[in-house]
């Protein structure tokens, strides 16, 4: 079995960090990572490992970071938060790059909301598309491009696996955080915006699923999406259920 293969991460706003403990996993078993395709938070996560920011820099980010440093209040017309501050940190942190130059191929998906469409971002503005695929509506202010209005791409494609398919490198591994699950009573109204588009994204009938190599699912239940506070328990979540599915899969050795 290759060793390459191309990385599918999924939308979950703070449940992110999980994605992390997958990722550190899978390259302590060998696996290469040679595409990402990612939706919302994934395409965050995504688009920093793909331009060269390794799992365990990733994982330091994700114990330090808080809200404020990612986004802030803005005029409600149209959502409750700016998106121009998680561009800025995404420029910072990469540059302004250009999604074709990523030494690792990189998909990011955003949802079109007029038409209710997804939008496929392979070249272009990096920082400007991940912050189109984690605008989560009602929540975030739409980004405008291109005379569209764009939003959460996990609203059409949370676990983009078909496209990664098309990348056409070695098995498609998934790690999906929005299995059913119990989570915590909702603390405020981020809370419950964040609650009920995951909910509805993560009921949403979806082949994706079936269609990955291999799928890992980590526990996300216990923990709220809106807390950036859980970065460690999440992490160790994402890597117990890689190292379960691995070996489930007879993919450990």
């Amino acid at each position: 079995m290759s060793r390459e293969i191309t990385l599918v991460l999924s939308g979950g706003a703070a449940y992110g960090s999980a994605h992390l403990g997958v990722m550190e996993v899978l390259e302590e078993k060998g696996f290469v990572v040679s595409g990402v395709a990612g939706a919302s938070v994934g395409s965050l996560v995504g688009i920093l490992y793909a331009f060269g920011e390794n799992v365990g820099a990733l994982q330091e980010t994700a114990r330090d970071l808080s809200w404020p440093d990612i986004t802030s209040l803005t005029r409600p017309d149209m959502g409750l938060l700016s998106t121009s501050k998680l561009m800025g940190w995404i420029r910072k942190r990469i540059g302004e790059v250009d999604l074709a130059d990523a030494p690792i191929p990189v998909t990011v998906v955003a949802t079109d909301l007029t038409r209710g469409t997804p939008v496929v971002f392979t070249r272009g503005d990096a920082a400007l598309a991940v912050a189109a695929s984690c605008a989560v509506p009602g929540l975030f202010k739409p980004v405008e491009h291109e005379g569209r209005l764009l939003v959460d791409g996990g609203l059409v494609n949370n676990l983009p696996v078909q496209l990664a398919r098309e990348m056409d490198v070695g098995p498609v591994v998934a790690s999906d955080l929005l299995a059913p699950a119990e989570h915590p009573v909702p603390e405020n109204i981020f809370d419950v915006l964040l609650r009920a588009v995951n909910l509805m994204v993560g009921m949403a009938p979806s082949s994706e699923r079936e269609e990955a190599d291999l799928l890992i699912t980590p526990d996300t239940g216990p923990y709220s999406s809106a807390d950036l506070s859980r970065a460690d328990e999440l992490m160790a979540a994402g890597r117990k259920a890689a190292r379960r599915a691995l070996k489930e899969k007879g993919w450990s050795e």
